[in-house]
């Protein structure tokens, strides 16, 4: 015996504890299987050969013994199996007590067990199928059309009515299941920035039959077979045929927005229908009650966040459902290079047993598995901040993580490269009172003038008990590089005879109220001498020789052994050339851009002492949008021994310092704005940097389409009718001019809401057979205040006429009756309609209106020149939503 998957791109199977003996082709044959804990074994019955076919006993052989005639027997073979039965006896002809009522064993003949099995104990409780099997939408538009792999699911009707399909397995349950609730979650996520004209009342029926994933549409539901009504077939719950009784429903009001969350249908009936075996499960089939201006969207199975997919939960008795196993890698630790360190998962568990346990030492690295097993060990060799994560399996193969952080700090070593020069100044004998602090060279030696050197570098970490065992200056020579000289630089180094300001050093002075005894600077050789000539260091570079763009090294290690001893005060280092005559070079000084170019002072030294900075790194500058949440992630940062606190302050003008903790940190900001956010990280000795950022927050760019409010036609033949209720708006003249007026309302914006685009779409219909004589111009003005109730050819409101007969008008320079329109658009008389939308821009009227500048009074429509131009657009008051008039606004 064998199991066969004949469907593994959906079908899938969980087979634990079954015996599958001696199959030819395995226990499996195909894929999609998920195996833990099953035996290849022979079953070893009692007797399965006596003679006495009645007689024999098809009870499994164990060592822990098993029920026969009302006592325990004992076995001399031990069987890991239960009870066989036998497929040609009665069930009175097994031996007593038969299993007449349970069905369990190879032929189910028997209840009986050997003691070596444990019992399992019935449980209540929930199953969720995060993930839809199937779910389809099905588009009027595209009737034709598969849509099973959108990342979103449509109900209702925008231009075309939208449905969907959905499927759950519930093959898990048995018929006898009582299904205490069902519920399907769906996340509305869409429109977001715009409400409805209508209510989108959502409502569940039962598919009235079984459709096919790969081949569903609007008007088929399987391959080759249509629904009997286009769009679909269902029952409602009262098993009425395209009833309206359905078996869950829920409203989402025209007025609101999508909140991004998940709402829930009360499916329990129709769950339990299909568990019970009342009907076969076709699934859920959802459409809007009504269909009309009433479009919504929610995620689909295929959506990536599976957080967010439609799911259904089932409370159920008994349980079926196997519980997510729970990582725990332990607490946060701290290690230094080199030395092993020790992770423990023992503390992880789950209700049926982990199978395995997978340790990722560095999130960093791109390696998510480099240990197996319940405990784990590993060295790290460079110190940081690292992420670990334990992901535990269990027996079905789901899987659970935990990560802790392991704060590893450089075990004590002896050197240390200060790489950056505290100060350097150079000192320029043609420039004898010039402060020369911020160039990007150190210059030695002469050409026109002499040249020398001023160097300091932080010696205080160390103790006075410290032992130099060696110190570098290195110097990065550059230049000339195209040249070569007369004579050779021998660069000289000593010790400066006084402290100088980098403020204020020059060729003549020391500090600003102090000259040098002698200008050019004063000195100390190696023997104490003043203005000596036994440096302490010395490098001579060789007059044919050109710059080598590399680093020449100077062992200082006897000045710095002075100055750290407090032989001497750290005076730094003077630099000059031994002679100065023709001999000019240069290196990299301490602002030049390249960090591992300018001067560094490498220093062996027992113990080490010293413990660099941290460097802290919020990111780089970013936008946002308001009410929308801003990542940050300060993973750059670095520091020789460790950072151990992140704290964030997410705007600098709040008096909030610390808003967030934690390598990465999220914000929203309510208000649009330029914010500087400053990380502050913290090492392991209390050290701490800081670094910024700024947000340029702006509020979202929304579009809202508007229906017009009112609309009415102004006819020239009718002067006194009020046309508030004709299906059409006409523009220009035949026998008669006509024009309109007509209304939006934007109550819904500030007076602050800046406008960015504003376009009004016209339906173009008519004449749809024959041209016209005239062009016909379509101009748009700002109206006097108007009444649809009463508004005419010759009047504005209830006993209030015109100022002129067929209307009052200001155009955009605020002229009465003026002729510059607001937007315009020209229908060539040769041309018939093109039975779509024309746009006209109405930015700048709308603005006015939003802004406050004017009162809205809508807009005026009328053609340019009126004389055999008589066109006509669908109004207001057209049966098709999708041909009316409409105004599109962006604003942020």
């Amino acid at each position: 015996m064998g199991i066969w998957n004949t469907q593994p791109s959906y079908a899938k199977f969980i087979v634990q504890n079954n015996n599958i003996y001696n199959n030819k082709n395995g226990q499996t044959y195909g894929s999609g299987f998920t195996m833990s804990e099953n035996l290849n074994v022979d079953p070893q019955c009692v007797d399965p050969a006596n003679s006495q076919l009645s007689s024999r006993d098809y009870h499994l052989k164990s060592k822990a013994g098993r029920y026969s005639s009302g006592k325990w027997v004992t076995d001399s073979i031990s069987s890991p199996l239960i009870d066989a039965g036998n497929s040609e006896c009665a069930c009175s002809s097994e031996p007593s007590p038969n299993g007449g009522l349970i069905n369990i064993g190879r032929y189910g003949n028997t209840a009986e067990a050997s003691k070596s099995g444990s019992s399992l104990s019935p449980i209540s409780n929930q199953y969720e199928d995060s993930q839809t099997n199937y779910d389809n939408r099905l588009r009027e538009a595209a009737p034709t059309t598969v849509l099973s792999d959108s990342t979103y699911i449509d109900i209702g009707r925008s231009s075309s009515s939208y449905r969907d399909v959905m499927w759950f397995d519930l093959s898990a349950y048995n018929t006898t299941d009582t299904i205490s609730e069902a519920m399907l979650s769906l996340y509305w996520y869409y429109p977001s920035a715009s409400t409805r004209t209508s209510d989108t009342v959502l409502d569940i029926y039962r598919p009235a039959f079984e459709w096919d994933p790969e081949y569903v549409t609007w008007t088929s539901r399987a391959s080759g077979t249509p629904w009997n009504t286009a769009g679909g077939d269902w029952y409602d719950k009262n098993g009425v045929a395209q009833g309206s009784t359905p078996y869950a429903s829920l409203t989402f009001p025209a007025s609101k927005l999508a909140d991004n969350k998940y709402y829930e249908f009360d499916v329990t009936e129709l769950v339990q229908e299909y568990v019970s075996g009342e009907h076969t499960n076709t699934g859920f089939f959802l459409k809007a009650r009504t269909e009309s201006g009433n479009y919504i969207a929610f995620y689909s199975s295929e959506w990536s966040n599976a957080d967010q997919r439609p799911k259904l939960t089932v409370s159920a008795s008994p349980f079926i459902a196997d519980e997510l196993p729970v990582a725990d890698a332990g607490s946060d630790t701290t290690a230094l290079t080199g030395s092993a360190v020790s992770f423990d998962a023992s503390a992880s568990a789950d209700d049926n047993g982990i199978v395995s346990y997978s340790w990722d030492f560095d999130a960093s690295n791109g390696i998510t598995s480099e240990a197996t097993g319940v405990t784990a060990t590993t060295t790290y060799t460079s110190a940081g901040n690292y992420t670990v994560t334990l992901t535990v399996t269990d027996t079905i193969g789901q899987t659970a993580t935990d990560s802790l952080t392991v704060i590893v700090s450089a075990a004590p070593v002896t050197n240390i490269v200060l790489d950056q020069v505290t100060y350097d100044n150079r000192l320029r004998e043609l420039s004898p009172t010039t402060v020369l602090s911020d160039t990007t060279y150190l210059d030695v030696g002469r050409v026109t003038s002499s040249c020398r050197d001023l160097m300091w570098f932080d010696l205080s970490a160390y103790n006075s008990t410290d032992m130099i065992s060696e110190a570098t200056l290195s110097l990065y020579w550059y230049y000339p590089s195209a040249s070569t000289r007369t004579s050779d630089t021998v660069l000289d180094i000593y010790r400066p005879a006084a402290e100088w300001d980098p403020k204020y050093v020059s060729w003549n002075s020391r500090t600003s109220t102090s000259a040098w005894t002698t200008a050019g600077g004063n000195w100390y050789d190696k023997n104490g001498v003043a203005q000596g000539s036994t440096p302490y260091a010395s490098l001579t570079f060789p007059a044919s020789k050109l710059a080598g763009n590399k680093y020449y090294e100077f062992d200082v290690t006897e000045l710095v052994q002075e100055y750290v001893s407090g032989e001497h005060t750290n005076t730094g280092f003077f630099l000059k050339a031994r002679t100065e005559s023709g001999n000019y070079i240069a290196f990299y000084s301490s602002e030049w851009s390249n960090a591992d170019q300018r001067p560094k002072l490498t220093v062996s030294a027992s113990p080490f002492i010293a413990d660099e900075l941290p460097v802290a790194d919020a990111g780089s500058d970013t936008t946002a949008l308001t009410g929308s949440a801003v990542s940050f992630d300060a993973s750059a940062s670095a520091d020789d021994n460790g950072i151990v606190s992140y704290s964030w302050d997410f705007d600098a003008s709040n008096g909030i310092t610390s808003e967030a903790t934690g390598v990465t940190a999220t914000t929203t900001y309510t208000s649009a704005g330029n914010y500087t956010v400053t990380l502050t990280v913290t090492d392991t000795s209390g050290q701490t940097a800081t670094d910024s950022l700024t947000v340029i927050v702006t509020k979202p760019v929304v579009i809202v389409e508007y229906f017009a409010t009112y609309d009415n036609r102004l006819r020239e033949s009718l002067p006194s009718t009020v046309l508030y209720d004709s299906t059409y708006l006409d523009i220009g003249k035949s026998t008669s001019a006509c024009r309109d007026v007509m209304m939006f309302d934007l109550s819904g914006y500030d007076t602050t809401d800046a406008i960015s685009e504003a376009k009004l779409s016209l339906y173009w219909y008519y004449p749809s057979s024959t041209t016209r004589t005239s062009d016909t111009v379509v101009e748009i003005y700002r109206p006097q205040e108007w009444d649809p109730k009463y508004v005419s050819w010759n009047h504005r409101a209830y006993g209030i006429p015109w100022s002129t007969a067929g209307g009052n008008w200001y155009d955009k320079n605020g002229i009465s009756q003026g002729s510059s329109p607001y937007a315009s658009i020209t229908f060539p008389a040769s041309t018939v309609p093109g039975n779509k939308y024309y746009e006209l821009d109405v930015t700048e009227l709308v603005q006015e209106y939003v802004s406050g500048e004017h009162t809205n009074t809508g807009f005026f429509l009328k053609a340019r020149t009126e004389s055999g131009n008589y066109i006509a657009f669908y109004s207001s008051d057209w049966s098709n939503a999708d041909q009316r008039p409409k105004l599109a606004v962006t604003s942020c």
